[in-house]
């Protein structure tokens, strides 16, 4: 074997020990010091909070921009303008959909074709198999903040159901 080869095994071979010496000492650490047991809980919980925090913070960002955009373009009441509305906002967010920096504004279209569409969970099923998976998952945010009302009839359906 060459000079090259002996020095890449030994620090390969170095890495790899240093790497397992470390997981043993963190598990045996893990297992016998309870500050460092309390720690790693006071960590995780921080860690969590913050999580939800975001969460909430993005939520309440997203209910903010759909009341929005809902108020300065209410929903049309004849069959035929809803058809064009529809057709416009399908034609809005597949143009917007080719970037991601405009994902949001492109499930917001979306989320308003829902709307105006007959069948909301016929079309949020298409969405869901052709689209990528950020966008499908920010209109269903949407959708919980601001159900469309199709939703909201059939959410107060299966609950009088369920009663």
């Amino acid at each position: 074997m060459s000079q090259g080869t002996v020095t890449a095994v030994t620090i390969t071979t170095l890495l790899a020990s240093s790497a397992v010496a470390y997981l043993a000492y963190f598990d045996y650490k893990r297992r016998n010091d309870a500050e460092f047991r309390k720690a790693l809980r006071k960590n995780a919980r921080e860690h969590k909070k913050q999580e939800d925090l975001k969460k909430t913070s993005e939520a309440r960002k997203i209910e903010n921009l759909v009341k929005k955009s809902l108020a300065e373009e209410p929903i049309p009441e004849s069959i035929n303008e809803k058809e064009k509305m529809f057709k416009s906002l399908l034609n809005q967010g597949d143009n917007l959909t080719k970037s991601e920096s405009t994902y949001t504004e492109a499930a917001l279209a979306f989320y308003k074709a829902l709307h105006v569409y007959p069948n909301p969970a016929e079309l949020l099923d298409m969405y869901d198999r052709s689209m990528p998976r950020e966008m499908v998952d920010q209109i269903l945010t949407m959708i919980k903040v601001v159900p469309p009302p199709a939703f909201a009839r059939a959410f107060a359906a299966a609950a009088a159901g369920v009663d």
